[in-house]
């Protein structure tokens, strides 16, 4: 007794150190508290600790709110929106799940917010990989409609930039007309022909 009186101080700070040691050691392993795994994304219970995985997340089956105030969230019933949502859909066959309750923007970082509850941002599962080398596709030409405006091109005060610009400029090369059956208007096709050979002309193509 005598001893640990007089070391009393250098024992509590020894042991400070060794704790803090331990803390930052990174071959401690990940940490299995209740607290480090809430809400985090799981794929077995071995990744919830003393939590239960439902539905890929870290969470705590639960019946009435009280059980879940240790992590900040409410008792949602299998039924609500929130954990209909984290299921994909499904109402999961359990009572309730501790969820914390939010709005758009209100979840911590590596959460979201889905149906008024948060939910852990899912791991990608699908690697995409696009190869601009490898063509699947053949581009048939770029369209554009000029129904009801054949006229106003024309009567542009800088009608061939602007047509240098569409055509040339963009390539605009499909060119969809205004649908003139049953109208027995005054004026013809004049127009339209009109900006096709203008169109002709720039693309040094008939579009």
């Amino acid at each position: 007794m005598i001893t640990l009186r007089k070391f009393g101080s250098r024992a509590r700070l020894v042991a400070a150190a060794g704790w803090l040691l331990a803390a930052c050691d990174p071959k401690g392993g990940p940490q299995t508290d209740s607290q480090t795994n809430w809400l985090r994304a799981c794929d077995s219970q071995a990744d919830c600790g003393d939590l239960d995985c439902i539905c890929g997340a870290c969470t705590r089956l639960c019946d009435k709110d009280a059980s879940c105030k240790t992590f900040g969230g409410a008792c949602l019933t299998s039924q609500e929106v929130g954990v209909v949502a984290l299921c994909s859909g499904t109402r999961p066959s359990v009572a309730g799940l501790c969820l914390p309750e939010c709005d758009d923007g209100s979840c911590p970082e590596g959460q979201m917010c889905v149906a008024g509850a948060c939910n852990p941002v899912p791991s990608p599962t699908v690697s995409v990989v696009v190869d601009g080398g490898a063509e699947n596709q053949t581009l048939v030409g770029i369209g554009a409609t000029l129904a009801y405006v054949e006229a106003d091109i024309l009567k542009h005060p800088r009608k061939a930039a602007l047509v240098e610009a569409m055509f040339s400029g963009l390539g605009l090369d499909i060119l969809r007309l205004r649908n003139r059956y049953g109208y027995t208007g005054d004026d013809d096709l004049g127009s339209a022909r009109e900006v096709v050979a203008a169109a002709t002309e720039s693309l040094g193509r008939t579009p």
